[in-house]
């Protein structure tokens, strides 16, 4: 975890809310990829994470060692990036690939925002 960003009581206590929330599974599983795709890459939620493709995570995946590449249009500083994905966010995120083949955004940011 990037903990220079978050803490790891912060991003459990956020689980456990996903946890104990009224939604669907499917649901619940997208909003935890989401939140462990910004603890474990360090991604600007709204600046990036909002912006990934299950397209690029499919392609991510595909790779020996899992990692993401950012365009530069999904970059706060608008420059092509890599970033690796940690195993514990590989095991969550690989069964929504599946699960959702015809998903496009990978984030649930938006459907999650209040206002």
């Amino acid at each position: 975890m990037n903990n220079r960003l978050i803490e790891q009581d912060d991003v459990e206590a956020v689980l456990a809310a996903i946890n104990g929330a009224d939604k669907p599974d499917d649901e619940k599983a997208n909003y935890t990829a989401t939140i462990l795709c910004g603890a474990y890459t360090g991604q600007r939620p709204q600046a990036t994470i909002a912006k990934l493709t299950v397209g690029q995570f499919r392609e991510a995946l595909e790779m020996k060692m899992p990692v993401l590449t950012v365009a530069p249009e999904q970059d706060k500083n608008h420059r092509e990036h890599y970033v690796p994905l940690h195993p514990n966010l590989v095991n969550v995120v690989e069964p929504l690939q599946r699960a959702k083949p015809m998903m496009r955004r990978f984030s649930a940011l938006k459907s999650c925002r209040t206002g």
